[in-house]
């Protein structure tokens, strides 16, 4: 019969058991690699693997990049929305995507160098109405995408004077 442990049990096994290992990865949302190690051992007709031959392997739970909470942004129809800066848990060489503002103006994109930004654009709105959109943004870093983080951008009307 197998036995074995396990160093860390967020990288989602118990910390020991016997008999196969049940495994599901979990998401890692922590900013940081998660590193777990398993030492597997047998025991047969009542004598177990000695320490020096036990066998071990780890396991790397890759971060998924999490984008900090983004305000509420509000413009006028015309003008100059400014650059939009946004964070994330994760360091390294993330890219960030961005979509859902193409109704006001602001083309779906991304950004992979520091500091992270959506850029700036000229806001639009002929609807006579606020035009609320919600945008979505994402990160990606070593294969692993986060999950969407949504804020909304209104854009006012132009006032046009009465005729």
């Amino acid at each position: 019969m197998f036995s074995w442990s396990n160093s860390l049990a967020a990288i989602g096994i118990p910390v020991s058991g016997t008999g196969n290992i049940a495994y599901t990865a979990p998401n890692n949302l922590t900013g940081s690699d998660l590193v777990g190690t398993i030492v597997l051992s047998a025991t047969k007709n009542g004598c177990s693997t000695a320490v020096a031959n036990e066998q071990s392997f780890t396991i790397t739970i890759k971060a998924s990049p999490v984008v900090n909470a983004i305000a509420t942004q509000t413009v006028c129809a015309g003008a100059t929305q400014g650059l939009i800066t946004l964070g994330v848990n994760t360091s390294g060489v993330n890219t960030l995507s961005w979509s859902g503002g193409s109704a006001i103006g602001l083309a779906d994109g991304n950004d992979s160098s520091v500091p992270y930004e959506i850029p700036s654009f000229t806001a639009v709105n002929a609807s006579g109405s606020p035009v609320v959109t919600t945008i979505s943004v994402s990160g990606l870093m070593n294969g692993c995408t986060g999950p969407v983080q949504t804020f909304t951008i209104t854009v006012n009307p132009e006032p046009l004077p009465m005729r």
